[in-house]
């Protein structure tokens, strides 16, 4: 009810009209209107040739008739206008003049129809008042209902026809009964003008609020696509697009097969020429403890990484991960590059550059170490969720061995990367005896170069690490002119954008913030694409001929296809009301009419109380009412008629009321007008008031003037509900159209979601961000676990790279099913490193802030994922080799966030991940390694506890610590 009472309010108040201007989309729609209107016009200027033709005919073989000088003239007027019509429809055939000068051809045709008419009717020398009032209220109706003319226009000149019909029969009608019978035209054709205007109003409404519809989906089709896009390019960032869309096929079988298959392997075959960079934030793991809230850690970080970012894509070079403060990059790969040596070692001195500005400035022991190596990777992405795109080979893990044994602020090289340089380089080359610094070096035996690199003096009395160091620096750098994206800056921008109307983007183009100005920009190139494409759409529809069918419509039947009928007949008349209104109107126009020229008697009486009551019942309820069905209403013709042709112009009422209801079938509307014909001429041809002398009997003429009004609106009910249904396809082409954004979209969800945990995803998928706004979360009591298989590197050999990350894939998809068990759905996974596994519990926001989400509950739980863990590896087997899994567990204050920009990244930091990887790193096979204050609670859990004694863990020195072991 509130719907329909908005539409009514819309009608009334024209705020369709004006919510078009706001859109732009005003030119659009009148084009599209005029476009399907056509065959309209075309179709009317036809019919009136036609007659005219018909008339000059009978006036030829009417000798009587032709002998008259009066009928001479007339039949020359005849002529002139078929010629002058044809001339008009040859205009209206060229689509080019027609749509440029539609409102012109349409005025044209309006008053040569009226020049025609009157000069036709008004030579003789003798007229009557009804004479031209059966032509003068076909010309009313049919220029109201088929011409591309303004509301407003169209008013105009049917009152002008009106007064000028009234004013020419008083003067030149004889005076007997004149006023009855001026006052029965007028009524008349007002009622032409009433039902006329009312149709192209309810029409042009109808049309309106189908084309909004059709906008509306087209604009949420674009949104999605626009969002789509986005989420493409940042897919497209983190994993190569020929991996994503393989992704997105296997998910998409999944989804629609219900598959549960092994675990698909996206790996690229061996890239041979690649190098490696490996580089590492010297001294930056004690200050991250120095921090003062999470979002100033985060916004360094993101900072720093996103320079380095910046700078990689400058050498063209892919980042592949960062691990807690190192950041591992490859060249090459993807796309091969002959440049892939120089590159990254270039890319490590301009992150040294990098560091060094900040180090200089901030007056602390910030620096870089570099690590490069030159061979070959397998890479790809395993297992079920938190994708990354990773390398793995052999000379993946010597890089990494080159940055360990590096020295800050150099470049640390192996000889394959000297080779590759050859002789065009500028950098300066001595040993780097990086065999006396790592054991790996030292057991491989390989050769390392160190590129030597101009640093200044380093400050005699540097101060130490403080607090207000920290701060000093973290302001420094906010101050940088690195011009460093923030994560999901251009999402957000671009979700703001479309979320903007054209008024509210109107409004806002005065502003002179440069962020805001591309808001706008953004916004309203967003809306043009979406005013663009419904513009081709309606172009494209507005072409198409009523008789043009395919295997969804039928042209003679007027019939889509069984689906998209049933579709087309669920679309409500939402102007049933206003309809039923209007035809009440031509129903007291009609006994209007009765009362003045008939004898009024009991049988009047009667049958006007009759239908006052009817349509009095009809209305109230159709108002009252949600949804309602049409009903035809008949109209009788009242005994006691004194002036037989008003039966004639009453049954052109008739008729033509049946057009006042837009959804009525045109089958349905061609059946009641050919019933009312047929009883009509029935009428006119056996009730003697009919049968006149003269040259054409009243019989003959009512016989001739409904049929030329019949065929007349069988051909406008034909088209108009043609255009009904281009409407509706309209609206249901777009609403199709977004429905496959709405699972591409649901698709794209899918695989953010295995980037992102599904909580970070919906941050900055919702309006919960704002717009400079970093993500950043502290959690006081998280769980840590690292777990790794430690023979899985014996078990690697380079020959079988690929069946052997293969079943790697397999191990970790059995890992990531785990998460899917309810016992385990605190826990989150963060990533994969080589083969060790990483994950916490207590993130979850939705989960850690009630009684299970406490620092037991915490550790217990990933306790027992790192068990079950040890209990799934077991099943794994080769013919050879028994896989064995070793983890590290402890729990404290972590900072989460999201860094980089062009390819965002999940992580968390802090003290307590770094002391879970040592555990990790220094525990033992088929054991889980953990702190004395965590060992007490799982001890009082009834897990297999056991003292271990002091361990000695990097960074941390030796603490007390506890094995876990299976039951």
């Amino acid at each position: 009810m509130v719907g329909c009472r908005q539409q009514y309010r819309n009608l009334l108040d024209g705020k369709e009209d004006k919510k078009f201007e706001v859109l732009q989309i005003e030119p659009i729609y009148q084009s599209y209107i005029i476009q399907i209107q056509r065959p309209l016009v075309v179709g009317y200027i036809g019919l009136v040739v036609a007659i005219l033709l018909g008339t000059v005919i009978y006036h030829i073989t009417n000798v009587q008739s032709f002998s008259n000088q009066d009928y001479r003239i007339s039949q020359s007027v005849l002529i002139v206008g078929q010629v002058s019509l044809a001339i008009i429809l040859l205009c209206v055939i060229k689509n080019s003049i027609y749509l440029k000068f539609s409102t012109w051809i349409s005025v044209v045709i309006w008053i040569l129809l009226l020049a025609i008419s009157n000069i036709y009717f008004h030579i003789p020398s003798r007229r009557q008042t009804t004479d031209d009032v059966a032509v003068t209220f076909f010309l009313i109706f049919m220029c109201h209902v088929m011409l591309p003319m303004s509301k407003m226009l169209s008013l105009c000149f049917g009152g002008m026809t009106v007064v000028l019909q009234i004013t020419t029969s008083g003067i030149l009608s004889p005076k007997e009964n004149m006023v009855a019978e001026l006052v029965s035209n007028f009524v008349i054709l007002l009622s032409a003008n009433m039902m006329g205007i009312g149709h192209k109003y309810l029409t042009d409404l109808h049309h309106r609020h189908s084309f909004l519809e059709a906008r509306s989906m087209i604009q949420v089709k674009k949104k999605l696509e626009w969002e789509n896009n986005q989420r493409d390019e940042l897919l497209n960032c983190c994993i190569p697009g020929d991996m994503v869309e393989e992704m997105k096929g296997d998910i998409t079988e999944k989804m629609l097969n219900h598959s549960n298959k092994n675990p698909e392997l996206y790996v690229e075959s061996h890239y041979q020429d690649v190098s490696i960079l490996y580089a590492d934030i010297v001294n930056f793991t004690p200050l991250s403890a120095k921090c003062e809230s999470p979002n100033e850690l985060i916004d360094l970080l993101n900072r720093l990484f996103g320079r380095f970012d910046q700078l990689a894509e400058k050498h063209q070079c892919l980042r592949i991960k960062i691990l807690g403060d190192c950041y591992v990059c490859v060249c090459g790969v993807p796309k091969p590059n002959p440049n892939h040596a120089l590159n990254c070692v270039s890319l490590g001195v301009d992150m040294i550059d990098a560091i060094r500005e900040v180090r200089d400035e901030s007056k602390t022991d910030v620096d870089m170490r570099i690590g490069v190596h030159s061979g070959k990777v397998l890479s790809g992405v395993i297992g079920l969720n938190k994708w990354q795109y990773d390398v793995w080979s052999d000379d993946v893990t010597l890089a990494n061995n080159m940055e360990a044994s590096g020295i800050p602020g150099k470049v640390h090289i192996t000889k394959n990367v000297l080779v590759q340089l050859g002789d065009n380089h500028q950098f300066m080359v001595e040993n780097g005896n990086g065999q006396e610094r790592n054991e790996y070096l030292r057991e491989k035996n390989i050769e390392t170069f160190i590129l030597s690199v101009k640093q200044p003096e380093i400050p005699k009395n540097r101060p130490k690490f403080s607090f207000r160091s920290y701060v000093k620096m973290a302001m420094f750098i906010s101050k940088l002119q690195w011009k460093v994206e923030k994560p999901f800056a251009k999402w957000k921008a671009v979700s703001k954008a479309i979320r903007m109307s054209p008024g509210q983007l109107a409004q806002s183009s005065s502003s002179k913030i440069t962020s805001e100005i591309d808001i706008i920009q953004m916004g309203k190139k967003f809306h043009a694409e979406v005013n663009m494409e419904l513009e081709n759409k309606s172009k494209l529809l507005g072409r198409k001929s009523s008789w043009e069918g395919n295997k969804d419509y039928n042209p003679w039947w007027m019939r889509f296809s069984k689906e998209l009928e049933l579709e087309y007949n669920k679309e409500p008349d939402l102007w049933f009301k206003v309809s039923l209104i209007l035809l009440f109107g031509v129903f007291v126009g009609i006994q209007i009419v009765h009362g003045v020229v008939s004898v009024r008697g009991f049988e009047y009486y009667a049958m006007f109380g009759i239908g006052i009551t009817v349509f009095t019942v009809l209305i109230v309820i159709s108002l009252g009412e949600n949804f309602v069905s049409c009903n035809r209403t008949k109209d009788k013709m009242p005994d006691g008629c004194n002036k037989p042709i008003y039966f004639v112009l009453c049954s052109f009422l008739s008729l033509s009321a049946n057009v006042l209801f837009l959804q009525i079938k045109y089958i349905v509307k061609v059946l009641l007008m050919t019933v009312a014909v047929i009883v009509f001429d029935i009428l006119f041809h056996t009730d003697s008031v009919f049968q006149t002398e003269g040259t054409m009997s009243l019989s003959v003429l009512g016989s001739v003037y409904t049929g030329v009004m019949f065929v007349a609106l069988v051909y406008f009910c034909r088209q108009v509900e043609f255009m009904n249904r281009l409407n509706f396809l309209l609206k249901d082409q777009c609403r199709t159209e977004a429905r496959l954004s709405e699972n591409s979209a649901s698709l794209n969800m899918k695989l953010l979601e295995n980037i992102l945990p599904s909580h970070v995803a919906e941050y900055f998928l919702t309006d919960q961000a704002k717009d400079q706004e970093l993500y950043s979360e502290s959690h006081e009591n998280v769980c840590i676990m690292f777990a790794s298989i430690p023979n899985f590197k014996e078990f690697y050999q380079e020959s079988a790279a690929r069946q052997c990350i293969e079943l790697l894939n397999n191990i970790i998809a059995k890992f990531d099913q785990m998460l899917l068990l309810p016992e385990f759905s605190k826990v989150e996974k963060i990533k994969v490193i080589g083969s060790t596994y990483m994950a916490v519990t207590g993130l979850k926001p939705d989960l850690c802030s009630n009684a299970e989400s406490s620092h037991r509950s915490n550790v217990v739980t990933m306790t027992q994922f790192a068990l079950k863990m040890m209990s799934e590896l077991e099943t794994i087997t080769t013919n050879t080799y028994q896989f064995k899994l070793r983890a590290g567990i402890n729990t404290g204050p972590v900072t989460a966030g999201v860094i980089g920009a062009k390819r965002p990244l999940y992580d968390i930091w802090g003290d307590a991940v770094n002391v879970a990887s040592r555990l990790d790193s220094t525990s033992e096979e088929d054991k889980i390694q953990v702190t004395e204050k965590n060992a007490k609670i799982l001890i009082d859990a009834g897990f297999n506890c056991h003292l271990k004694g002091m361990t000695l863990l990097k960074g941390k020195g030796e603490i007390v610590t506890y094995m876990v072991t299976p039951s």
